[in-house]
């Protein structure tokens, strides 16, 4: 079984603190070293536009304007903070934002605005590009609405409570590895009895969508860590056998420098793109070091699972 050495552990670590950006940055010192949740959402609240969504926070799409995928990973972030610090208003100035840009024909949100097209972005980020997939972001924003429900109208958020439900029971083709992280991230923040309803298309999802010979290294899909960050997991059982290996391989991954570095590029926009891959380097990193210290595999580090 390998581990990550104390060495390129401190490699890790001083890439998270000189190279990542400071939202990330904070978000390491808080779950690895004890920081303050105050410093992540006064971090965070600096991606926030004045109409409440956020921007900036997915490295591939450049725009400043608000997008729903952004905003979905502005409550990602806070929903790492168990409820600590201050964040009552950012989450009421964002779900303002997801009312107003709410659009009732698609009975859900746009996941990028029209104005992304006017800024650099990956060559797969373009308005429209995912219509037809309708989970990703919606259903995931229908969790967090659920969640937060004391801050909307409640009309409004059963009615889109129930299209993520009739969406992935009656239309999703369960076949699209983005729509299944955010149909696990709803599965994660509804009431059990409604999380059973949809259990079995969840586990569809997961076998459609997921490697399953991940030691070949080929193929878009997900990865079984992806879906099993911990032994904790729900879909840790199904992995259990192959994921010491994947483990053995995300260590043997670990870039020169101390960071894990996306496997994509943008094929296009050539200047802009070093500074995303820069970007995603210190939020891979990061999400690297959770996985690994949750299966402990950091040399001297105590399992932890926040």
């Amino acid at each position: 079984m390998e581990m990550l050495s104390q060495s390129h552990f401190n490699q890790a670590q001083s890439f998270m603190k000189s190279e990542a950006r400071a939202i990330e940055n904070a978000l390491y010192a808080y779950e690895f070293e004890g920081g303050s949740a105050s410093s992540v959402l006064e971090h965070l609240s600096r991606y926030q536009n004045e109409d409440g969504g956020f921007h900036g926070l997915e490295p591939d799409i450049r725009t400043p304007v608000s997008s729903a995928i952004s905003t979905s990973i502005a409550f990602q972030i806070i929903e790492r903070l168990n409820r600590e610090g201050e964040y009552e208003g950012i989450l009421r100035h964002a779900m303002q934002y997801l009312i107003h840009t709410y659009r009732k024909d698609r009975k859900g949100w746009d996941i990028i605005p029209r104005e992304a097209d006017e800024s650099p972005r990956a060559i797969w980020w373009n308005y429209g590009g995912f219509d037809e997939t309708w989970g990703n972001p919606n259903a995931e924003l229908a969790g967090y609405l659920y969640k937060y429900r004391h801050l909307a109208p409640s009309e409004f958020v059963q009615e889109i409570v129930d299209e993520a439900l009739d969406y992935i029971l009656n239309r999703s083709e369960c076949q699209e590895m983005h729509e299944m992280f955010c149909y696990l991230h709803l599965a994660e923040l509804l009431p059990e009895e409604q999380v059973q309803r949809i259990s079995d298309r969840l586990d569809r999802f997961v076998e459609n969508c997921v490697i399953h010979h991940p030691e070949e290294g080929q193929g878009y899909g997900a990865y079984p860590l992806q879906v099993a960050a911990s032994p904790s997991a729900k879909y840790f059982a199904r992995y259990a056998e192959v994921i010491p290996g994947e483990l053995d391989r995300l260590i043997a991954s670990q870039e020169s420098d101390g960071s894990w570095g996306p496997n994509w590029a943008w094929g296009r926009f050539e200047e802009e793109w070093p500074v995303a891959r820069h970007e995603w380097q210190g939020i891979l990193t990061l999400n690297n070091l959770r996985v690994l210290r949750a299966y402990g595999r950091i040399q001297g580090l105590d399992t932890n699972t926040i």
